[in-house]
C-alpha cells in the first residue's frame, strides 16, 4: 500500500524511475509510445482506416482488415499484417503503415514479402498524407 511509505521508499522509488528514464534511447522511448493493446489502431493505423474506407465507398477497393494474420518469420519472430486489402481488381495486398520507419521493421517488412504471394506496399505518413515508400 502506498499510504504506508515512509519518504525513504518515495525516494528509492523515484530514483528507480528516473534511472530508467535516462537509460531509454531517443528510439526506445518512440517505440514505446507506439505500442498499443493488440487490434487497437494507432492514430497513423485509424487515419490509414478512414482512407481505406473512402477507397472503399470510391469502389478502388472491395475489403479491408485490420491485423487479420500474424506471420512467423523465425523462431519468435513475428509480423503483424496492420492491413489486408483487396483491391477492385481482386488482387489482395498487404498494408503496413508507420509514421517512422525503422531499419528493424524494414526488414521484418521484407522478409515477410518474401513469405507470402501477394504484393506488400511500406506505407509512411508525412505531413498529414500517406505515400508508398516501398512496394515489395
Amino acid at each position: 500500500k502506498m499510504s504506508s511509505w515512509t519518504q525513504a521508499d518515495v525516494d528509492r522509488h523515484i530514483g528507480k524511475q528516473q534511472a530508467a528514464k535516462r537509460t531509454e534511447t531517443p528510439l526506445q522511448k518512440m517505440q514505446a509510445l507506439g505500442r498499443m493493446p493488440g487490434r487497437k489502431m494507432n492514430k497513423t493505423e485509424a487515419a490509414y482506416a478512414r482512407l481505406l474506407e473512402t477507397q472503399k465507398y470510391m469502389g478502388e477497393i472491395l475489403w479491408w482488415a485490420f491485423e487479420p494474420i500474424n506471420i512467423r518469420l523465425a523462431d519468435n519472430t513475428f509480423y503483424k499484417v496492420d492491413f489486408l486489402v483487396l483491391l477492385a481488381d481482386m488482387t489482395l495486398q498487404a498494408h503496413e503503415t508507420k509514421g517512422h520507419w525503422t531499419d528493424d521493421a524494414l526488414v521484418k517488412f521484407k522478409v515477410a514479402a518474401n513469405i507470402l504471394p501477394f504484393p506488400f506496399k511500406a506505407i509512411r505518413m508525412a505531413k498529414g498524407s500517406f505515400e508508398t515508400i516501398l512496394e515489395k
